[in-house]
């Protein structure tokens, strides 16, 4: 049983082909309603046709040596390595400047391409284009292909998802975004992918304008009742006497440190979202 119904096709008898179309129209037709959908196929094996296939595989086996695996696995990872060269003098040579380039790469190929001696290739080419799209990979995939964005670039990274298999590629991330069933492993959650644009746009800016300045605000608040205290006793000749009443000094921080913080997080807005959702985002 596999989510992925091209593996179950792949796998079908000359007598399972005449499901084919009509099985494909329908989960097509299943996935257009937003429903996910899974393909689920099976064969009666005798005992003897185990027997007679094991036999059969037993003997190939042995046959080709215990090299096979290691020649087979070399040439994947030479030929990987000779398109991700040709892609990225394909895209050094391109005159056009705004030209864009895509990647799709699935999970079996990312297998080697996230191997020690490929991944800077890889993310190498990966940067250079416009758009990468990773399919059929596995959670631990998506988890180390943004740890390598992370590392490799240096950049802040955001993931989002909707299921368990996101969880551990959310928590890769800088920031994470969850949706429905990973909200408790995320650091922003949002019930449709259509509110991460406000998310960015929006909230982002404002929190960003907040934090600057409330790290301004604190800086100012301190050395403000710091700096009163050192001239006051230099004036005074060090001789201890307060500046400040007992009442005033046990409600500074308690008073400055919480009604500011609150009213410039409720009503601190340089612009309208409006303006921010009509501002491209760089």
């Amino acid at each position: 049983m596999e989510p992925d119904s091209s593996i179950i096709f792949e796998r079908l008898s000359k007598n399972g082909r005449i499901f084919e179309e009509a099985t494909t129209k329908q989960l097509n037709d299943y996935g257009e309603a937003g429903l996910r959908t899974l393909a689920l196929a099976y064969k009666t094996l005798e005992e003897s046709e185990y027997i007679s296939w094991n036999e059969e595989f037993i003997k190939a086996k042995t046959a080709i040596g215990g090299d096979r695996e290691t020649m087979l696995e070399r040439a994947v990872k030479e030929n990987i390595v000779m398109q991700m060269t040709n892609a990225s003098q394909m895209i050094k040579l391109e005159k056009d400047p705004h030209a864009a380039f895509a990647l799709i790469i699935d999970g079996k190929t990312l297998t080697y391409a996230l191997e020690e001696n490929l991944k800077h290739e890889f993310l190498k080419l990966a940067v250079d284009c416009a758009s990468v799209i990773c399919c059929r990979v596995s959670p631990k995939q998506k988890a180390m292909v943004t740890r390598l964005v992370k590392e490799g670039t240096g950049k802040t990274t955001l993931a989002i998802g909707d299921g368990a298999n996101d969880v551990g590629m959310i928590q890769e991330a800088d920031i994470g975004v969850g949706i429905s069933a990973v909200v408790m492993a995320s650091d922003f959650a949002i019930s449709q992918v259509r509110f991460l644009e406000r998310l960015l746009v929006v909230h982002g800016h404002g929190c960003y304008k907040r934090i600057a300045q409330m790290i301004c605000y604190f800086f100012y608040k301190n050395i403000a009742f710091g700096l009163t205290l050192f001239y006051f006793e230099a004036f005074t000749g060090f001789s201890g006497q307060s500046v400040y009443d007992d009442w005033y000094m046990l409600l500074f921080n308690v008073v400055l440190t919480s009604l500011p913080v609150i009213a410039l997080g409720v009503f601190e807005q340089d612009v309208s979202s409006e303006i921010c959702l009509q501002v491209e985002m760089g």
